[in-house]
């Protein structure tokens, strides 16, 4: 007899809407060099407070965000789009100066 689940199918894949609330955390993190609060994601993408709330729970949950309790701050990227460590993809990013002829 075959074992019934109960309560939600996992799903790992991101929606489109999902993407950008990633993508925007990223950009936010990087350009003030600190992680935005909910208010501060929800004006860049033009949702309420509480939409952006419930996108970034689902990106908990679906485990690309991790979450520091009792913190307005504390939203970090626990992986990329593909998979990979967001930490990884920050390194390979940036901009590594040419020191050829100093």
């Amino acid at each position: 007899m075959k074992k019934l689940r109960r309560g939600r199918r996992p799903v790992k894949e991101i929606t489109a809407p999902q993407r950008r609330t990633l993508r925007e955390i990223h950009l936010l993190t990087i350009g003030h060099g600190f992680p935005p609060t909910i208010k501060e994601l929800a004006d860049v993408l033009g949702i309420s407070p509480a939409s952006a709330h419930e996108q970034v729970n689902q990106l908990v949950r679906k485990a690309y965000l991790k979450r520091e309790p009792r913190k307005a701050r504390g939203i970090t990227i626990a992986r990329g789009r593909e998979g990979n460590t967001e930490a990884s993809r920050i390194r390979s990013r940036k901009m590594i100066p040419n020191l050829k002829g100093v």
